[in-house]
């Protein structure tokens, strides 16, 4: 079948497109076709129909880390395009029963599409792709199980606060733990970084980020101090950083990127997890003031190697576990 290209993707863009796609798709995967997709949460501005599934995609990341939306052929009952919503969105009804909304496309390119997907419905899995796609879901599935075990503590985030941190994840690894403080925001808790997530209509105004939301990382090495300043009911939790020094203000704490209203209910819920990361904030320096021995390199230097190759794609997330513990255990005996 002859690609179909979206009215408004550019020779240059549709190029760009299908070169970071190959690295993503399955030996025989055949992109069928290739539209601009307009979806806001979470961003997208692709949509790819192949002979095998449904991906919705940010051009610029998709090469390192997926579709930030798929559904495969094999889960797939229809599709149809919704108008109720003031734009042609392209929605995918799963066999579970749920749906997805996949994509805003283009007027001019949304019967196409629509047929082509529904031809992927009618045809499904090819049968030369069907074991390493069945593979590939069952990765997929996997990763949506560990998002689902993270552990919650105060309110629910909002999908679009969690859509967020998996933006900023690897396609390997989840929060050790977060913390919702509903219109406040999200702190979320990694093996080497936490996380502020202000997002969403309510706290992107409330953080003063003019209704785009912002999200901050800070890596623990780089962290000075974790504080909670409480109040009578309430206070703020604070990640200091050299840049980040203090609140000089508290009317500012809903608008400082390094700063969460946090219960004082909530805090003393999480008192214990705080400690966990201070405890990596400590290791994490002292990993950093490692001195290197002359034409070796240090335990440093290896580890960023190794996470290196993690956010590459080319480690899973337990392999570079048990890599960085058999790095870790060789300068521990040098």
């Amino acid at each position: 079948m002859q690609l179909l290209v979206g009215g408004k993707v550019k020779d240059k863009r549709r190029d760009a497109w299908l070169a970071s796609l190959a690295h993503r798709l399955q030996p025989g995967e055949q992109v069928l076709a290739l539209v601009r997709n307009g979806l806001l949460r979470p961003l997208c501005d692709g949509l790819a129909v192949t002979n095998a599934r449904i991906l919705a995609f940010y051009g610029a990341e998709v090469e390192f880390n997926g579709a930030r939306l798929e559904v495969f052929a094999s889960d797939l009952a229809r599709v149809e395009i919704d108008l109720r919503r003031g734009s042609h969105y392209l929605v995918a009804h799963r066999r579970s029963g749920d749906e997805l909304v996949l994509g805003s496309v283009d007027k001019q390119d949304a019967t196409a599409v629509r047929q082509i997907a529904e031809q992927l419905c009618m045809t499904g899995t090819p049968t030369d792709l069907q074991g390493p796609v069945l593979a590939q879901v069952a990765e997929v599935s996997v990763g949506r199980d560990r998002w689902d075990q993270v552990e919650v503590i105060g309110n629910a985030p909002s999908e679009e606060a969690w859509q967020t941190l998996r933006d900023h994840a690897t396609p390997d690894e989840a929060p050790l733990f977060v913390i919702g403080t509903g219109a406040g925001g999200v702190f979320a808790a990694f093996t080497d970084r936490c996380m502020i997530v202000k997002v969403g209509a309510l706290t992107a105004i409330t953080a003063d980020s003019r209704g785009d939301g912002r999200a901050t990382t800070f890596p623990y090495g780089e962290i000075t101090a974790i504080e909670y300043k409480a109040g009578l009911a309430s206070g703020v939790l604070e990640i200091l950083t050299p840049g980040h020094r203090g609140t000089a203000d508290a009317n500012d704490i809903s608008t400082l990127s390094n700063t969460l209203p946090l219960s004082t209910t909530i805090y003393r819920q999480v008192a214990s997890r705080l400690d966990e990361l201070r405890a990596r904030i400590t290791e994490a320096k002292r990993l950093t003031a490692n001195v290197p021995v002359s034409g070796q390199s240090t335990l440093v230097d290896e580890l960023a190697k190794l996470a290196t190759l993690r956010q590459q794609g080319v480690l899973t997330e337990v392999e570079f576990a048990a890599a960085k513990q058999v790095v870790i255990s060789r300068h521990g005996s040098a």
